[in-house]
């Protein structure tokens, strides 16, 4: 129920109708994305995934982005309304240690904005609440970034923060005590802060077709590699991909 009032919350908001006086832009793509697994006894994984957006004026759907709108309460400050979709962040049979604990595909209500400091970069800040029941957790996601243009290609550089509360922490790293065994004892990690590091690129064939890449990397504290199912302090994805608006 809560997900299907915030669903019409956003479509409503607007003062005046989504199509009104704009055009749409429909892109779709596909990328490759290879990510360092984690967790204990599993393996790296490699997929490729399609892309789908659709975007008119401050209204936008897609495949990654869910459903989202964008407030122009202040011209330099725009705040976004989304309701998002969230992976799970693993599956049970991806590792021998992970048997037994199930996690399942979650929706999160989002609120995010960017201050920009003139020429310097901006400052991002993003935060989700947990929808479906699944955990009641909150995310905060605050970061730095950087648009820098060269003579080869544009790079963004960022560097940040995301803040798991405890809901969210024990659900991605945690051991409920249901599925507590031998060799695997319950572990609720509390709140948590993750630092990251990112850098994204794209290069544009043309007006409507582009090459995109980025790679993060997530720097786990102790708390949440102390778990039993955790075995690595280090996460690092990668993507590239292709996009093609019409």
């Amino acid at each position: 129920m809560r997900f299907f009032l915030m669903i019409c919350f956003i479509l409503f908001l607007p003062n005046k109708p989504l199509w009104a006086n704009e055009e749409g832009q429909l892109t779709i793509g596909a990328a490759s994305i290879t990510t360092s697994n984690i967790y204990s006894g599993a393996s790296n994984t490699a997929r490729v995934l399609p892309d789908l957006k659709y975007s008119r004026g401050a209204f936008a759907v897609g495949l990654k982005e869910g459903v989202s709108y964008k407030l122009n309460l202040m011209q330099s400050t725009p705040i976004t309304l989304s309701v998002v979709p969230r992976f799970k962040p693993y599956d049970s049979g991806d590792s021998i240690n992970l048997t037994g604990m199930s996690r399942g595909h979650t929706v999160n209500f989002g609120v995010k904005s960017k201050v920009k400091i003139q020429d310097a970069g901006s400052l991002n800040i993003q935060i989700y609440k947990e929808l479906t029941n699944k955990h009641n957790g909150t995310n905060i996601d605050f970061a730095y970034s950087r648009f820098i243009m060269n003579d080869v290609v544009p790079l963004s550089v960022s560097i940040g923060s995301k803040w798991y509360s405890s809901g969210s922490s024990r659900y991605d790293f945690g051991v409920y005590d249901n599925e507590a065994k031998a060799g695997r004892a319950a572990y609720n990690p509390g709140a948590a802060l993750v630092p990251y590091v990112g850098i994204s690129s794209f290069y544009k064939f043309s007006d409507s077709l582009s090459l995109f890449g980025s790679m993060s990397s997530q720097f786990l504290p102790s708390k949440l590699t102390d778990s039993p199912i955790v075995s690595k302090t280090n996460k690092t994805t990668v993507a590239i991909g292709l996009s093609y608006s019409l």
